[in-house]
């Protein structure tokens, strides 16, 4: 757990849940592996990988990936609303979106930029 000091007490307080960044599961490493044992598959079985991947990576009901050129994948629950959603980009330009459903807790910044490192993560493997 990361610790954080109050100068005024100088007693350790626990972090704020925000500033914590979130732990990697065994699941995620698994699911991972398994999207880059398979990246010779066609672009839409893969994407289909990536959502299920970003979706448990994300403790999400649904997450889906849209890109161009390529069939929406989703994951999950089909009826979630979007709660969460970040531009996939290529040479500076959107070419796609990830947007995360809802989850049992709020979301913070750091699992904001955790799903722009997985936008980063599609973009190469799916946009190429």
């Amino acid at each position: 757990m990361e610790v954080a000091r109050n100068d005024d007490k100088d007693k350790p307080t626990s972090a704020a849940p925000g500033n914590v960044p979130p732990t990697t599961s065994l699941a995620e490493i698994e699911m991972l592996s398994d999207v880059l044992a398979h990246l010779d598959e066609d672009a839409t079985t893969v994407s289909s990988r990536l959502a299920d991947l970003v979706r448990c990576a994300m403790c999400s009901d649904s997450a889906t990936i849209a890109i161009d050129g390529i069939p929406n994948s989703d994951s999950g629950e089909a009826a979630t609303a979007s709660v969460l959603v970040e531009p996939i980009r290529r040479e500076g330009r959107i070419i796609g979106q990830i947007a995360i459903g809802r989850r049992d807790r709020p979301f913070h910044a750091a699992d904001a930029a955790r799903l722009k490192s997985y936008t980063c993560l599609v973009s190469n493997l799916l946009a190429a």
